[in-house]
């Protein structure tokens, strides 16, 4: 049975100073917890509610399974109906070797759920990695978990200084969604080498991106609005590169 102290250091991993201190983040929900199962991610504890334990008995031989409470699952959880399934997972080494394309560059995106978003719609098209400024929001957020429904463990997400990262693999043609680029449709991706960079939701790319990325693209405007959401513009996006 979970204890008051475990439930305290839980509570703590909600902010990103503790995660960063203990190498830790925490998961919840049904779905999720079996996408963690699935994937390279070390799991070092399961607690759920009695009525899902069976779910997850396959795997207590490697596994920690612990029972808790639906009193306990309503003080971890994050959401308005919890399922009462919760996971302990270590967080992954940032040193991932990327070689080819598609890939996301994402240039201090700050909504958690506009991040979740991304990472799913890059999973969903088969993009090979989303690629995070260090001043982007973190991919371990319990918000941005949810939001990407489980894609954090089918799709590498990678921390570094944009420009640093692009040094690094100028093998890369680099499109930088612009408000005045040239139109997104009438490009010829080559999808290996292609990386999209995606700006903040209020300020776009910052300068010194802009300035390195090899082209401006842009989503053509047919009404009124000032500016696409985000997540939705790195849908279409990701739609023309490998749709």
């Amino acid at each position: 049975m979970i204890s008051k102290t475990q439930i305290k250091y839980l509570l703590k991993l909600r902010q990103k100073k503790y995660r960063k201190l203990h190498g830790e983040f925490l998961i919840e929900g049904k779905k999720i917890v079996q996408d963690a199962l699935h994937s390279s991610f070390e799991i070092k504890t399961i607690w759920t509610t009695p009525e899902n334990l069976t779910l997850f008995e396959p795997y207590s031989n490697n596994i920690l399974l612990e029972e808790i409470t639906q009193q306990q699952a309503e003080q971890l959880s994050t959401l308005k109906s919890p399922e009462g399934v919760f996971a302990l997972i270590k967080i992954p080494s940032n040193e991932i070797k990327i070689t080819e394309g598609p890939v996301l560059l994402l240039d201090f995106i700050q909504d958690p759920g506009n991040l979740g978003t991304i990472i799913r719609t890059a999973d969903w098209f088969g993009f090979k990695a989303v690629i995070c400024s260090n001043n982007t929001v973190d991919v371990f957020n319990p918000k941005t978990i949810q939001a990407a429904k489980g894609s954090i463990f089918h799709i590498p997400v990678v921390y570094d200084e944009l420009l640093t990262w692009m040094n690094k693999h100028n093998n890369f043609d680099f499109f930088a969604t612009t408000l005045s680029g040239k139109d997104i449709k009438t490009i010829d991706f080559d999808v290996n080498k292609t990386a999209i960079v995606i700006g903040n939701e209020a300020n776009g790319i910052s300068k010194e991106v802009l300035n390195y990325s090899d082209k401006k693209i842009t989503i053509l405007k047919k009404g009124q609005a000032e500016s696409l959401n985000a997540a939705i513009a790195t849908s279409i996006c990701c739609f023309c590169v490998n749709g």
